[in-house]
């Protein structure tokens, strides 16, 4: 005769049938957990698992299962396979950034361990815009799951240098500009000259004057306005005493006459 084996939910256990009846036990409790990953079962529960059994762990995106294979079997001795509780997830990182001198930007953090999640503030240096970011000077970039990976959202940003507004001269200036090419970034240095026999306005008789374009706040602006120059004068002529017929009078020292002249001869001299 064949014995069978069945469950209690199949039959009854009765002397008058020929069944060998067994009861079905789950010889292993709950799993452990670990943090940051899921169960998946296959003939357990989140209370028990029964003998064969199977329970797998899955870290969830940017991290990695580290301590055993993610598996475990429930096991007829009332053991699993494995003890879970030694597994952890782990985050994974990203590769450290690079930046050079022509990025012209910096990053807040220079730790070189970038896990995910972290999100590094790129910001351009003074007088640099982001290349492609309508005058924005800072760039937020993560590190995110990429598939079973992580990865930068963005590559590191690279930043141009702002641009000064083009500057206008007109005859009332009396001054010229050494530079006229129209394209005045960040650094520009433009050096203005008065016009001969003239002086810049409030210079204490300077005739050149710098201007630079200069970090503004967030952007760049001229640090001073395009200069205004006026006609040099040496004050009052000093009175001439006397003379002899040819001499020449000279010097250094530059006049402009405004109005009409009156001269008026004295004793032996006239006028011609």
């Amino acid at each position: 005769m064949t014995t069978t084996l069945v469950t209690f939910s199949e039959h009854s256990c009765e002397d008058r049938f020929s069944y060998q009846c067994q009861q079905v036990t789950a010889p292993c409790g709950a799993s452990p957990n670990i943090a940051m990953a899921t169960k998946v079962y296959s003939q357990c529960s989140s209370n028990c698992c029964f003998v064969g059994g199977q329970i797998n762990y899955t870290c969830q995106a940017g991290y990695q299962l580290t301590g055993f294979e993610g598996s475990i079997t429930c096991n007829s001795d009332g053991n699993y396979s494995v003890d879970a509780s030694v597994g952890t997830c782990v985050a994974l990182s990203c590769s450290n950034y690079t930046l050079n001198s022509n990025n012209h930007v910096t990053g807040n953090d220079t730790s070189g361990s970038y896990v995910y999640g972290t999100v590094i503030e790129f910001t351009c240096e003074d007088g640099y815009e982001l290349v492609g970011g309508g005058g924005a000077t800072t760039k937020l970039v993560r590190c995110n799951a990429s598939g079973a990976r992580v990865d930068w959202d963005s590559t590191v940003p690279t930043c141009q240098a702002f641009s000064c507004s083009n500057y206008t001269l007109n005859s009332n200036n009396h001054v010229t500009g050494n530079d006229t090419s129209g394209s005045y970034v960040y650094g520009t240095v433009i050096e203005f000259t008065c016009e001969d026999g003239y002086e810049l306005v409030g210079g204490g008789g300077a005739t050149t004057k710098l201007v630079r374009c200069s970090a503004s706040g967030a952007g760049v602006d001229w640090d001073s306005t395009v200069p205004t120059c006026q006609a040099q004068f040496s004050g009052k002529h000093r009175k001439l005493t006397s003379t002899t017929s040819g001499s020449i009078l000279e010097g250094n020292i530059k006049r402009i006459l405004l109005g009409a002249v009156i001269t008026n001869c004295h004793s032996t001299w006239q006028d011609f």
